[in-house]
C-alpha cells in the first residue's frame, strides 16, 4: 500500500469517527438524575430494622460484611447486621412491590443509636398506622421506637397488624352463641366459641376461664394439625400453624375466678375429614393441659366476616 493511500485510509476513518461522535448527543447529568441514599449504621452485635411502606421483592447489597433477610412471613420489614466487625462503608439497595427503590450507605459502629427506621411515603395508608405516627414526613427514615404503632404486612395478607387487631376486637364484641368447643381440666376451661374467616384469614377467638382459686399461668399455647384417630404403636405427623397475629398475646395469666379472651389469627386453610385442628394449651409448672380438637366441618362452616 503506498504512502497516499494509507493517509486517504486514515483520514477517511478519522472524517467517520468525528461524524459519529457528532451524531451523538451528549447528556449532561444534573440533580434530577441524582438519587440520595440513606445513611445508616448497623453492627456486629445489634439487629438493625428497616420498616417499608410496601412489600420487599428485592435487596442487594454491596459486600458480604452485612447480612440482611426479610422478618419471617413479615413482607416489608428487612433486618440487617454486620457480618464482621469494623467493615469499610459499603451500600444497600432495596425495591418495593409499588416500585420504589431506597439506596443505603451502610457504615459500621460498634453502637448504634438508631436500631428502628420507618421509611413512609404518601402511599402509606393511614389505616396501617395510629395517630402518633401521622406526624411523619413524606420519605422521612425516623426511628420509630417511640411510636406505638403497627406497621408489619404480613405474607399473602393485605392487611396491617392495626387491622387485624380491630377485627379481633370487633368480633369479640360482635359474635353470637354458637356450636362451642370446650375442653376442661382442673377447674380451668378452654373455649372456642365460633370460626371467622374474612378473605384468606381465620379468627379464632376463645375464652380462658379459671374458676379455681389457684392462678392458671400459661406456658405456651400451639395449633396443629393432625390425624383424627390415633391408632396405639402407629406413628403420626402434626402439621404446626404458626399464627399470623395473637390478640391480647401479653395477658398470660388468669387469676383465680376470673377469665380472660385471645383470638388466633391464621391464614386459611382447609383440612380433610380424617385431620382435626388443635389448640393446646399447657400450663406452666402445672399438669391442667387442655385439648381443643376441631374437625373439618367446623372449619368448613366458618363464619363469614366483614
Amino acid at each position: 500500500m503506498t504512502t497516499l493511500r494509507i493517509f486517504t485510509f486514515f483520514s477517511l476513518l478519522t472524517f467517520l469517527i468525528n461524524i459519529s461522535a457528532l451524531g451523538q448527543k451528549q447528556i449532561p447529568l444534573n440533580e434530577t438524575n441524582f438519587i440520595g441514599s440513606y445513611s445508616i449504621t448497623i453492627s456486629f452485635h445489634k439487629t438493625t430494622h428497616l420498616i417499608f411502606p410496601f412489600n420487599i421483592i428485592y435487596v442487594d447489597l454491596g459486600s458480604g460484611n452485612i447480612l440482611a433477610e426479610k422478618v419471617g412471613k413479615v413482607e416489608n420489614i428487612l433486618k440487617v447486621k454486620a457480618g464482621s466487625a469494623n467493615f469499610p462503608q459499603t451500600n444497600l439497595t432495596v425495591l418495593t412491590s409499588e416500585g420504589k427503590y431506597f439506596s443505603f450507605l451502610v457504615s459500621y459502629v460498634e453502637n448504634p443509636q438508631q436500631l428502628s427506621y420507618i421509611f413512609n411515603d404518601e402511599l402509606f395508608s393511614k389505616k396501617s398506622i395510629s395517630a402518633e405516627a401521622t406526624h411523619l414526613e413524606k420519605h422521612s427514615p425516623l426511628n420509630t421506637s417511640d411510636a406505638n404503632f403497627s406497621i408489619a404486612n404480613f405474607e399473602n395478607v393485605r392487611f396491617s397488624e392495626a387491622q387485624l387487631e380491630m377485627d379481633a376486637r370487633t368480633i369479640l364484641q360482635n359474635r353470637k352463641s354458637g356450636k362451642q368447643i370446650s375442653s376442661h381440666n382442673g377447674g380451668t376451661m378452654l373455649t372456642l366459641h365460633s370460626l371467622h374467616v374474612k378473605e384468606n384469614i381465620f379468627y379464632l377467638p376463645v375464652d380462658i376461664t379459671n374458676s379455681s382459686n389457684i392462678n392458671y399461668d400459661i406456658d405456651f399455647i400451639r395449633l396443629y394439625i393432625r390425624d383424627r384417630k390415633i391408632v396405639k404403636r402407629t406413628s403420626y405427623q402434626e402439621q404446626e400453624i404458626q399464627p399470623l397475629y395473637v390478640y391480647n398475646t401479653a395477658q398470660q395469666t388468669i387469676n383465680g375466678k376470673s377469665a380472660i379472651q385471645k383470638v388466633f389469627v391464621l391464614e386459611k386453610f382447609t383440612i380433610p375429614d380424617d385431620k382435626v385442628l388443635v389448640i393446646e394449651m399447657f400450663e406452666k409448672k402445672g399438669g391442667r393441659q387442655m385439648f381443643c380438637k376441631i374437625k373439618s366441618k367446623y372449619i368448613n362452616n366458618a363464619t363469614l366476616f366483614y
